[in-house]
């Protein structure tokens, strides 16, 4: 980390009449560097709160995986790809860096992949609200969803996914996918302003 030089001490003061020409002139002349540390320092200081603000976030989201998982855990059946046969509730399985749980059983297991069949739901991950500018509102197209998956699209406002859905794709309140589509759910107030004038 930054460290900041100090200041010369004492600063200038016109009770020192004989040194303050030369204390004026040290103080004067540390102030660039000082500038230069002390906003080095505050860069760091910024990086380092939103660190902690992303670890913070994501030791609450292994906490919500750990306590929903240990309440499935006798149903756990380990990671998706290496299953096979009938999908029946209660069952919990793990895919994509995700834990799912069943809530609609299937004849076969390998038909319904968690993330795109609307049979799982996200133990982890579900709450996570991606943000898109306008600008790039296109990348949610080709995003990884679930039903109930979030967004915030600048400009248009909050949108949800819904596996299956086949609206059609207008560009500002609903954007297609493979597997289904984004809708809007509640429109921004810069939406709102250009629709209604």
């Amino acid at each position: 980390m930054t460290t900041v030089t100090p200041l010369p001490v004492p600063v200038p003061t016109s009770a020192d009449p004989d040194n303050f020409d030369a204390r004026a002139d040290a103080f004067l002349d540390a102030l660039p560097l000082f500038a230069t540390e002390l906003n080095s320092v505050a860069s760091e200081v910024n990086a380092d709160a939103a660190s902690a603000a992303a670890s913070a976030a994501s030791a609450l989201d292994s906490k919500n995986i750990v306590l929903t998982t240990a309440s499935e855990s006798v149903n756990f059946k380990g990671a998706w790809s290496g299953l096979t046969g009938p999908a029946v509730i209660p069952m919990t399985v793990y895919h994509n860096s995700e834990f799912w749980i069943l809530i609609t059983a299937a004849a076969d297991i390998t038909t319904i992949v968690p993330g795109v069949a609307p049979n799982w739901v996200s133990i982890s991950g579900s709450t996570v609200v991606e943000t898109y500018t306008y600008e790039n509102r296109n990348d949610v197209r080709t995003a990884t969803a679930i039903t109930g998956a979030h967004c915030v699209i600048s400009g248009l406002g909050f949108f949800v996914f819904y596996v299956g859905a086949t609206d059609i794709d207008d560009d500002e309140s609903c954007f297609a996918t493979a597997s289904g589509r984004w809708i809007l759910e509640a429109s921004g107030p810069e939406y709102m302003d250009t629709y209604y004038d």
